[in-house]
């Protein structure tokens, strides 16, 4: 039963980065509203844990130093956006890409971004999140290793101590 319910969130993380991802210079998501600052009222909006986005960014940053690549350096306004999106994900217990291309167009006006990225998931350890990310193929993959230089990142538990993922990666014009 166990081995089900993880193989029918790999494959919801599955379809998410395939409905995230693209090689094209342009976003994945064009639709949805900001749902980040309609968050039910008297629900958590405290719950950020750093030491999972540290560990996240150190996996992500140790695999581009290996091909030779450039560390992806924090943004705030992107850790801001990743934030509020993560949580509002944990407030709703679901899913979403809600808002996706508002955060793209403020990155966009506010950081003169090109290329933004946006992943979601939840459940996962960040080491098991990172190596899924990363796995032989994916498009998920290729995106991490593209030429990007900025990310926002943000883990969030919700009321049941789930965790929940919203990672913004982009490039500087």
């Amino acid at each position: 039963m166990k081995k089900l319910l993880l193989f029918m969130q790999f494959f919801l993380l599955l379809f998410v980065f395939m409905s995230c991802s693209t090689d094209s210079d342009s976003d994945l998501y064009q639709e949805g509203e900001d749902i980040a600052r309609d968050a039910p009222s008297g629900l958590s909006t405290n719950n950020v844990e750093t030491s999972e986005v540290e560990t996240i960014l150190s996996l992500i940053n140790e695999h581009r130093a290996s091909l030779s690549l450039e560390a992806l350096k924090e943004n705030e306004t992107a850790k801001q956006l990743a934030q509020d999106h993560a949580q509002s994900m944990a407030n709703e217990e679901e899913l979403s890409i809600e808002g996706n291309a508002e955060r793209k167009e403020q990155l966009q006006q506010e950081e003169n971004a090109t290329a933004v990225i946006e992943l979601n998931s939840r459940f996962y350890s960040p080491e098991e999140l990172v190596a899924n990310w990363l796995k032989e193929g994916s498009s998920t993959k290729r995106s991490i290793e593209g030429n990007y230089t900025d990310v926002g990142i943000a883990a969030v538990k919700d009321k049941n101590g789930n965790l929940y993922y919203t990672y913004l990666m982009f490039r500087v014009r």
